[in-house]
């Protein structure tokens, strides 16, 4: 993401995007189960708030695993969450 931008020239907005986001998955420390259930079993997808990402995680025990941060236009599959 913020390589994204900083080629088209605007590395702030990425910075400010990165912040924010990981401003709003700062929620799930203390409410892992914020999420709706994911697509995938033993997912579940944080929606970032004013945003069109969403966070794609797993929570083990007391661990929450963010997989991926997508675009609300994508799809994501199962070999994300393969190998980790």
């Amino acid at each position: 993401m913020l390589r994204y931008f900083a080629e088209r020239g605007d590395p702030q907005i990425g910075r400010d995007l990165a912040a924010r986001i990981y401003r709003s998955a700062e929620t799930l420390k203390s409410f892992p189960h914020a999420g709706r259930s994911g697509l995938i079993p033993g997912t579940r997808e944080f929606i970032i708030p004013n945003l069109p990402y969403f966070l794609a995680y797993r929570v083990n025990e007391e661990l929450v695993e963010v997989l991926r941060v997508m675009h609300t236009s994508r799809f994501w599959r199962k070999e994300t969450t393969q190998g980790s």
